[in-house]
């Protein structure tokens, strides 16, 4: 088998890598989003819960809520789980093909015949315009950066709850002091 023969064989490759993300994203894009966006409201309620059962543990009932946050974090570790394994998995992937890009420049840089180093080149063109990419629906692109935006709105939400929680709590003790003066009067 000859190099350009070689060359051609990698690029039936790469082009099979390339269609089989499509069909990836095409059956399975919908179905991760549903399950990313459930996950992403279980996390948030459950890390709320382990925070209002952490603000509770002097109380009366401390063992209960130590149970409570106990529980609430150990689903936020599973269902963190069920998130980071297909974007670990979808990032590989394309880290991977990064490195075959790479590795298909450096064979450019030497001096090979005509024929070899067009079809090179022809090959590292293709590549740049063909790129895989795993995506929930074509919303988000399933790579380590969702993961950390994930991670930012998740503290966001829990900044948002806990201040609401906050205001509920002072709206409490604001009528019970009213109700209290009303009844004194």
């Amino acid at each position: 088998m000859s190099d350009i023969q070689k060359i051609h064989e990698l690029w039936k490759i790469y082009d099979m890598i390339c269609d089989a993300t499509i069909g990836i994203n095409e059956l399975f894009s919908f179905k991760v989003l549903i399950i990313f966006t459930g996950t992403f409201i279980s996390i948030v309620f459950n890390l709320f819960h382990a925070m209002m059962s952490l603000t509770e543990l002097n109380g009366e009932d401390a063992s209960f809520h130590t149970i409570l946050l106990v529980l609430a974090l150990h689903h936020c570790i599973m269902y963190l789980l069920i998130m980071l394994v297909p974007i670990a998995v979808c990032n590989g992937s394309k880290q991977i093909i990064k490195n075959f890009a790479i590795l298909i420049n450096q064979l450019m840089v030497h001096e090979w015949d005509v024929n070899l180093s067009a079809k090179l080149h022809h090959f590292s063109m293709y590549m740049i315009h063909r790129k895989p990419n795993y995506s929930a629906s074509g919303l988000c692109v399933l790579d380590n950066s969702l993961l950390f935006t994930i991670i930012g709105a998740i503290t966001t939400y829990i900044v948002i709850l806990m201040q609401f929680s906050t205001i509920n709590s002072n709206t409490n003790v604001l009528n019970f002091i009213v109700s209290d003066n009303t009844t004194r009067s």
